[in-house]
């Protein structure tokens, strides 16, 4: 037997959370610039899809303050990253554009060594 939610109108459901959790490698160097008295890290993320080796997910991350100024130091071209956070849209000019707007981030893994290919197996 299945156990059924029975609620009454006083009790609250959460609906919904924004939460994404990624591992891949980062494409290209870190961009910062200081904003509103905070560092901003800019940086692309690359995830294979599992089981197809040619199709890959980009995701462009945002890191901000403590983490961002990290992230300037340590993160390079072809790091392994984990990126945790939530996903932003807003639109220019009728296109939609996302960003993983990252709460934490951390190394798993170490640069790929020898420069052949395109860095992006795992």
């Amino acid at each position: 037997m299945t156990p059924s939610l029975h609620l009454n109108r006083k009790e609250k459901i959460v609906a919904a959370t924004n939460t994404i959790n990624i591992i891949g490698r980062v494409g290209g160097p870190v961009q910062s610039r200081f904003v509103a008295e905070r560092t901003v890290a800019k940086f692309s993320v690359a995830v294979n899809r599992p089981g197809k080796r040619d199709d890959t997910d980009w995701f462009n991350v945002e890191v901000w303050g403590k983490a961002a100024e990290a992230a300037e130091r340590m993160i390079e071209k072809g790091s392994l990253v984990a990126v945790s956070g939530a996903m932003n849209s807003r639109k220019h000019e009728g296109q939609t554009y996302w960003t993983l707007n990252a709460n934490d981030w951390q190394f798993v893994g170490s640069k790929k060594q020898d420069d052949s290919g395109d860095g992006m197996d795992f």
